[in-house]
């Protein structure tokens, strides 16, 4: 609606007689905005809420607005584009939309424009639909779960602990307010381990591996610091599992930051370092020089250990001691290259390994002995 133009209006007469003009002009215009809105903005006091919801559950977006007329008008979206009622939906002109019996194809972003002569987008609602039920072995997400990270921080590994229970680690310094430096251990309920209380540790934890059980169990981390409760400890470091206590016992002869750590079945520790694959003694942390591990041109992210002790690392890398690698390579349990195996892999990657995981398979599938990778790529060459 056009504004008036109070502004060039021009008044004729007595002073009086114009002071009047004025007067009657100002609450004609002050009754007709409160009657009609003028040409206020409309406000959206109430944004839709985004839902995680169980399909073929009904679901119900609301928003609530002020500033404009008595009956504006709505148009809800699913992602951008305007949806009409029927096939489930209802109230897509209103200030409610219901969506009677969401399925997979329902999950997406939800938002409302409200029109009164000028339009406003509200902010967008995200609806998750999980499914009604899952197969056995499945994972599935706990919805009590939800740990709160400073800004800007996050979890980058998970490492599973007896019991249930299972460790994060990540660049944060606290989780749900209370402190937490790069590691955090969870109860099997989700909830924060009060008595797991690490030192703090000056920078972030890019990896981490339960060693041993019960009481005498440790933890041991790798990422990019140089020390841990005010020790020298560059790289690798261990903690007790159960405490988060640091033990100064280990001591780790490294100058590098750690990406990537496998335990072997004899106890010993592989370390995947910013240039090169180590082995160190397990408890001591002494450098196996046994271990023939070589150097990469770039990171390595990601180990893994097959039944055969055969060590599989994975990262940005495109050579290893001056043989021309693509990304991924396996390693005899003495550190020596498998070339057969980088013939293999050939030039198929097109960018980095940040994952990688043996898939032992099922009996009668073929595929035991499959390795499963994760990373930048997005095709192959």
């Amino acid at each position: 609606m056009k504004k008036p133009d109070l502004f060039h209006c021009t008044f004729v007469g007595s002073a009086a007689a114009r002071r009047l003009a004025v007067h009657r002009l100002l609450t004609l215009a002050a009754f007709f905005m409160a009657a009609t809105g003028g040409w206020a903005v409309p406000a959206i006091t109430t944004q839709p809420a985004g839902q995680v919801i169980v399909a073929g559950q009904p679901v119900t977006f609301s928003v609530v607005a002020t500033g404009t007329v008595a009956t504006p008008t709505y148009q809800w979206r699913k992602l951008g584009t305007s949806l009409a009622n029927g096939a489930g939906i209802s109230g897509a002109t209103t200030n409610s939309l219901t969506l009677a019996n969401v399925g997979a194809t329902d999950a997406a972003l939800y938002d409302v424009v409200v029109t009164d002569g000028s339009t406003l987008a509200s902010q967008s609602a995200r609806l998750d639909v999980r499914p009604a039920s899952f197969p056995s072995g499945i994972l599935r997400p706990r919805p009590g779960f939800n740990p709160k990270f400073e800004t800007n921080s996050s979890a980058s590994a998970v490492i599973a602990a007896p019991g249930g229970a299972f460790y994060l680690v990540g660049d944060f310094t606290s989780v749900d307010g209370v402190a937490r430096y790069g590691v955090a251990r969870f109860l099997a309920s989700g909830a924060l381990d009060p008595n797991f209380v690490p030192p703090v540790i000056n920078g972030n934890v890019r990896a981490a591996v339960v060693q041993g059980s019960g009481a005498s169990a440790k933890l041991i981390i790798g990422g990019i610091f140089t020390t841990v409760a005010g020790v020298n400890r560059q790289g690798v470091a261990r903690l007790d599992a159960a405490t988060g206590a640091f033990d100064s016992s280990f001591t780790p002869s490294t100058n590098d930051w750690a990406y990537a750590l496998a335990l072997q079945s004899d106890g010993k520790l592989i370390v995947g370092y910013g240039g090169s694959v180590r082995r160190v003694d397990g408890l001591s942390g002494a450098t196996d020089i046994t271990f023939l591990g070589g150097l990469f041109n770039g990171a390595a992210y990601a180990l893994a250990i097959d039944a055969s002790g055969r060590v599989l690392v994975g990262g940005d890398f495109t050579s290893y001691d001056g043989s021309v690698v693509n990304r991924v390579i396996r390693l005899s349990s003495a550190g020596v290259l498998d070339t057969a195996f980088s013939a293999a892999v050939g030039t198929t990657l097109s960018s980095g390994v940040r994952s990688l995981a043996i898939y032992p398979g099922a009996v009668g599938t073929g595929n035991g002995g499959k390795i499963v990778i994760g990373g930048n790529f997005s095709g192959t060459t």
